[in-house]
């Protein structure tokens, strides 16, 4: 599901389970791990087909930082990158894209968060009450 605002952020939320039973909660399991890494191969896809260009990772790591295991946390990765003209994109300047992975009740849950990077202070606020909104829905 795909959630915007005014200011171009774009949030777009997955639950899938990949056929698989043996998904464990939580952000630091191989398989959440994993599944981030092939989150970036997407990125790295798109660069090569021309539809995202100058792209350049500035980090990755656990979300919110210091997390403990029993937090709702994630591993999360973050790219700044510029989408090339095309059907529907109506932003071409530079964006960050910032992808967050856990495991949840047997499924895979991953929050990609995009927004231009010139609105970088006030997109991380926006990010991290949506995170901690979530956060606390999660723990219901």
């Amino acid at each position: 599901m795909r959630y915007g605002d005014a200011l171009q952020m774009k949030v777009d939320i997955y639950v899938y389970d990949k056929r698989r039973e043996d998904i464990r909660n939580g952000h630091t399991t191989d398989d959440v791990i994993a599944e981030l890494a092939e989150a970036e191969k997407f990125i790295q896809y798109f660069s090569e087909k021309g539809l995202y260009k100058d792209v350049k990772k500035l980090g990755e790591g656990i979300y919110p930082m210091g997390a403990t295991e029993n937090s709702i946390a994630y591993q999360s990765n973050r790219y700044q990158l510029g989408q090339t003209a095309g059907p529907g994109v109506k932003f071409t300047g530079m964006r960050i894209s910032e992808t967050y992975v856990r495991g949840f009740r047997k499924h895979f849950l991953k929050i990609r968060i995009t927004y231009p990077k010139d609105s970088n202070d006030s997109s991380v606020k926006a990010r991290d009450e949506l995170m901690s909104d979530f956060g606390k829905l999660l723990k219901q």
